[in-house]
Parts: C-alpha cells; structure tokens; sequence
C-alpha cells in the first residue's frame, strides 16, 4: 500500500490574516481593486468588503453602506474614496 500524495506547498502562499504578539489582526492581502479606480461596481465593492455581490444588496436596502451614484449606460458606482472612508470610520 502506497502513502498518499502530499500535495507540494509553494513559499508564495499568503494567509488571509495573521496575528498580533498583542492579537490584533492584520490584513496581508493585497487589495482585491486598484486604489486608483475611480468607480466601483458592485462586484469590486464586494471584494473590497470580502462579501458577495448579494450581500451589497441587503446593505444598501438597509441603508449599511454609502449610496452609489447612477452612471448613465453602467448602473450603479460607487465612489472609492467614499468607500475606503467608509471603511476607516468603522
């Protein structure tokens, strides 16, 4: 009988979050959109927020996340500065 195959691990593996000596977390990611994109579709707001497009949806209608503006011909943006300051105020 054989031993199971163990998968090879690569050095550029990331965790998602690692702790603090003092156990703050610290986000070692990068970040998922571009800091210079303007506008951001609902999609790239999700993966700022680590949620799903869904979950963007039930904020809005409960009034969790700034309001996006009406882009003729796109739908609805959000303005990133509007979301980053959002972030940091939380």
């Amino acid at each position: 009988m054989n031993p199971p195959i163990k998968q090879p691990t690569t050095s550029l593996e990331i965790p998602r979050e690692s702790r603090h000596a003092r156990g703050s977390k610290v986000d070692l990611q990068p970040d998922p959109v571009p800091r210079d994109t303007p506008l951001m579709t609902r999609s790239d707001v999700a993966a700022v927020l680590r949620t799903t497009p869904r979950q963007i949806s039930n904020m809005i209608a409960r009034g969790q996340i700034p309001s996006p503006v009406r882009v003729a011909g796109l739908g609805l943006r959000w303005r990133r500065a509007e979301i980053d300051a959002w972030i940091a105020a939380q």
